[in-house]
């Protein structure tokens, strides 16, 4: 494994969580009474509970542009997507639904995969994403039995998505790549100041074909062949206390695999620091959420219009009975005047 994060294939993306709470399928459906993200804002304000409050992070997943939005920062396939296109990808609709999905077997660890979301762009993405807000004292320590290794359990939700991807019969051509994604309130690795930590399987060294191609390219990279390249597989660790400290910072090393903009979209996205009144603005801007109407208040609003059209056409059509009236005493004026 190492940092680098090619990809070519068809994919899958996994968003996990770290509490008690059941884990989810995320699959698009029609649009039922759920929250929009400046909905979800209303509901933290009103019950002064913590933005980054698992459940929070979890509902705000739900949205189809709020996740679109995210992914479309980190992962390379979908750098240039739509949240438009993204959208028809999974499904269409505004919110993604919601079903209970685990892993387990008598001779395995039971693993539950929170929120885990299908991509299909003409069968050639498939994204299961998993988020997780991670407590600190779950950072890998000798000393401390509960603890383990964040990155070590990436790996091992996303190789499940992998293992449990095909049907019976299925060819393993049939595998899309898998990816791993983490939200992180706390640092991944406590002792690391990385932003987006990303491993990817790669071949050890760049192999080369026997006969270059067309275009005179006999890398391994060139990846002729599905999975010629190994990227099968990737994990992505979205550390917010470092893209928050970043951004106070007010500018990104040379060295970093990241630009600062991708950064600035991802504080005002997840970090807790920005305030609820700034975070509406950025919805609005990035047209991740026009507003906070949902299906009751589209209804209403719809129905407001019509009202309003209604009332508008009976003062057009009152202007012009006003009119045909001017329009017959003229007449009979005129008349009056020719019989005299």
């Amino acid at each position: 494994m190492n940092g680098a994060c090619v990809c070519n294939a068809g994919k899958a993306i996994a968003f996990g969580c770290d509490s008690d709470c059941c884990n989810f399928v995320l699959r698009n459906n029609v649009d039922t009474l759920k929250h929009r993200p400046v909905e979800v804002l209303e509901r933290i304000k009103k019950d002064r509970t913590k933005y980054e409050h698992d459940k929070n992070i979890k509902e705000l997943l739900e949205f189809t542009n709020f996740t679109g939005f995210l992914l479309t920062r980190v992962i390379k396939e979908l750098k240039d997507v739509s949240l438009k296109q993204f959208k028809k990808s999974t499904g269409g609709s505004d919110f993604l639904t919601v079903e209970r999905t685990e892993y387990s077997s008598s001779s395995s660890k039971k693993s539950r995969l929170d929120l885990v979301i299908e991509y299909d762009d003409l069968g050639h993405l498939k994204l299961c994403i998993d988020t997780e807000p991670q407590d600190t004292k779950k950072t890998y320590s000798d000393k401390t039995e509960e603890s383990y290794s964040l990155v070590a359990r990436a790996i091992y939700y996303g190789a499940l998505l992998l293992a449990t991807s095909l049907q019976p019969g299925e060819s393993y051509h049939n595998l899309r790549k898998v990816y791993s994604v983490w939200i992180c309130y706390k640092r991944p690795i406590a002792d690391m100041r990385e932003p987006i930590l990303r491993y990817n399987f790669n071949p050890e060294k760049e192999y080369r074909y026997c006969r270059k191609d067309a275009f005179g390219e006999d890398s391994i990279y060139s990846c002729r062949r599905k999975f010629d390249d190994g990227d099968i597989l990737s994990v992505i660790l979205i550390s917010v206390p470092d893209i928050e400290a970043v951004i106070e910072r007010g500018f990104v090393d040379t060295v970093d695999n990241y630009d600062y903009e991708t950064l600035y979209d991802l504080y005002n996205l997840l970090s807790p620091k920005v305030s609820a009144g700034t975070r509406k603005e950025f919805y609005k801007v990035t047209q991740i959420d026009d507003g906070g109407e949902n299906s009751v208040n589209v209804l209403e609003r719809l129905r407001t219009e019509i009202a309003e059209k209604d009332e508008e056409n009976a003062k057009l059509y009152k202007e012009m009975v006003k009119k045909d009236e001017a329009i017959a005493k003229l007449r009979l004026a005129l008349q009056k005047s020719l019989d005299s």
